[in-house]
């Protein structure tokens, strides 16, 4: 299958991966455990929350929204010991519950291992390994996709943005840049996460940080933006960090190719031929993104 079809970049949103910021580079925006909202975070009124919560609905559902192709890898960093990297490409697009996404990624073996992610109020996830495809269930979502990183099908799936319990904790301002403070609460049954925090830049309509909470409220894990490059008229995300605020290890995603706004057949992103081999955009679709 060859799902690439013809295409140049656009500037539609591509999801929390791709996200339209002024600046090319922010610092790091992990945080000690448990950490509290930034200085001048303060409390909200009925208009807040109101503008806020269309702010919201307009990041989950994007009026302009076109499939891309990403390559990146995936750099294990732990407190201490060597540092392991694993690579990986990546299909995104929306369909009718939201977005979707199609992830190949070599384990520690060489071995491929393949996720297809569906967001939305009904999210649903499944893996391909070993020839066999599988539907992942609550628990599975929050294991690593390969053994030895940080970074779980949960993260790039965000199903927390379509939780019923979700509202305006506080507003203010993040790395300089007026933000919201939503606080999502996990239903029963729908994962093993009891809470997310995540801060929306209030012009560009973009999370800039999101922490995973444990019942106590204390930070279990903690996503940032590092670095963004620019493709055509788009930002992009040079690198993400997820880090595990117990162990202090952390992954860094490093995004090194992408294609935008291409065209792609929805029968990609079918569970059915998950175990079906896809070609990648040809090169001349292709933007390298250099270190």
């Amino acid at each position: 299958m060859n799902p690439a079809g013809g295409g140049r970049p656009a500037s539609a949103p591509l999801w929390l991966l791709i996200l339209v910021l002024a600046s090319a580079r922010l610092p790091a925006l992990g945080g000690p455990a448990a950490s509290p909202p930034p200085p001048g975070f303060g409390p909200v009124g009925p208009s807040d929350t109101a503008s806020a919560m269309e702010a919201l609905e307009a990041f989950r559902n994007p009026a302009q929204s076109a499939p891309y192709y990403l390559e990146f890898a995936l750099s294990e960093i732990p407190r201490r010991g060597e540092v392991k990297s694993f690579q990986g490409r990546l299909w995104g697009a929306r369909n009718d519950q939201g977005l979707i996404l199609r992830i190949a990624l070599k384990d520690g073996t060489g071995s491929e291992r393949r996720f297809l992610l569906q967001n939305g109020v009904r999210a649903e996830a499944w893996s391909f390994a070993g020839g066999a495809l599988k539907r992942l269930g609550p628990a599975e979502v929050l294991e690593p996709l390969v053994p030895g990183v940080e970074v779980t099908p949960f993260d790039l799936q965000m199903p927390y943005l379509y939780w019923h319990e979700a509202r305006l904790a506080a507003i203010g301002r993040v790395l300089g840049r007026p933000a919201d403070e939503f606080l999502f609460r996990g239903p029963d049954g729908a994962s093993g996460v009891a809470a997310v925090r995540s801060y929306l830049d209030t012009q560009f309509r973009a999370l800039v940080k999101t922490e995973i909470l444990d019942g106590a409220g204390a930070v279990l894990k903690t996503l940032s933006l590092v670095d963004l490059k620019k493709v055509g008229k788009q930002w992009i995300p040079k690198d993400v960090d997820v880090r595990n605020e117990s162990t202090r290890s952390k992954t860094r995603i490093d995004f090194t190719a992408a294609a935008l706004g291409l065209d792609l057949s929805p029968a990609l992103f079918s569970p059915e031929v998950l175990g079906s081999d896809v070609s990648p955009p040809s090169e001349a679709l292709l933007v390298r993104l250099p270190p």
